[in-house]
């Protein structure tokens, strides 16, 4: 049982382009999941005004890999940025591996791929708040513990251990 609640969550959401009507689909699901205090950002400098007037438990960025990179890698570095360890789902179409592998190491904690359910959306909220992955600080690095999975594969000398 997670130790969160989803009527406490407060949640901001990006929408950069409102025309293709994603907010209106992300508040929705929120919606259905008595998540009520929602507020909406329309790029990262309107998100850090956001933040400072309303602390929030998470973004969901509805953007393209590029924008949602972009996005996390500020919220992560900028020394203006009022909450570096703000979990982040990127809510985005379908993207090659190599658009993923910027956006995880950008900094973003869970990705979502349109079309969106309700099923995948609470799957990726209880995963940045009931399961939360260590946050690591490193000098090309900022952001959630990339690893998913132990090393089970591998034993060799330079194996790291817990």
């Amino acid at each position: 049982m997670p130790d969160y609640r989803m009527e406490n969550l407060r949640v901001i959401v990006v929408d950069a382009d409102p025309a293709k009507r994603r907010l209106e689909m992300i508040r929705a699901v929120l919606h259905l999941l008595n998540v009520s205090m929602v507020r909406e950002a329309g790029d990262t400098v309107r998100l850090f005004q956001r933040l400072k007037e309303f602390p929030a438990d998470m973004a969901i960025a509805a953007l393209p890999p590029g924008e949602g990179a972009m996005l996390a890698a500020a919220v992560r570095r900028d020394p203006e940025s009022p909450n570096p360890l703000l979990p982040i789902i990127l809510v985005s179409d379908p993207m090659p591996p190599e658009a993923l592998a910027r956006v995880r190491d950008a900094g973003v904690n869970e990705v979502l791929v349109h079309p969106i359910t309700v099923k995948a959306l609470v799957s990726r909220i209880d995963s940045v708040m009931g399961r939360p992955r260590p946050f690591v600080q490193a000098e090309d690095f900022i952001g959630p513990d990339r690893r998913r999975r132990g090393g089970e594969g591998y034993d060799g000398p330079d194996r790291r251990r817990r």
